[in-house]
């Protein structure tokens, strides 16, 4: 459960009641993304400084901007390519942006999320 998105490798060990032991083969597990595109902040509220992570379930080109509470546009984060499953990280310096409430908004195609980013002092 709660297993990031990515490939993850497991085995087990016996252990017998003697103290011998073990291991079995690896086992891959694939965790794929699962909305067509999704945003996370962290830390969430932020001071100085915050990092969005964008995933998109497919390769495609996304969109990534940040809005204020009054839908103003404040800053272009990216826009290109994002890969299949592959987290997206993009830092924000949030010194030069007032306290306040502000959006993240990541457009994919016909897909989009939304996400609120809290700023404090």
């Amino acid at each position: 459960r709660n297993l990031p998105v990515g490939v993850h490798k497991f085995r087990l060990k016996q252990l017998d009641a003697g103290g011998t032991f073990a291991y079995s083969s690896v086992v891959e597990v694939t965790v794929l993304a699962g909305a067509p595109v999704s945003i996370e902040s962290y830390p969430n509220p932020a001071v100085s400084q915050t990092e969005v992570t964008i995933l998109a379930r497919e390769q495609r080109d996304v969109t990534v901007t940040l809005y204020d509470a009054l839908g103003k546009r404040v800053s272009l984060l990216h826009s290109g390519e994002v890969a299949a499953n592959q987290p997206l990280r993009l830092g924000i310096d949030t010194e030069s942006l007032a306290a306040g409430l502000y959006f993240v908004r990541a457009i994919a195609g016909e897909h989009q999320a939304t996400s609120k980013l809290m700023i404090v002092r």
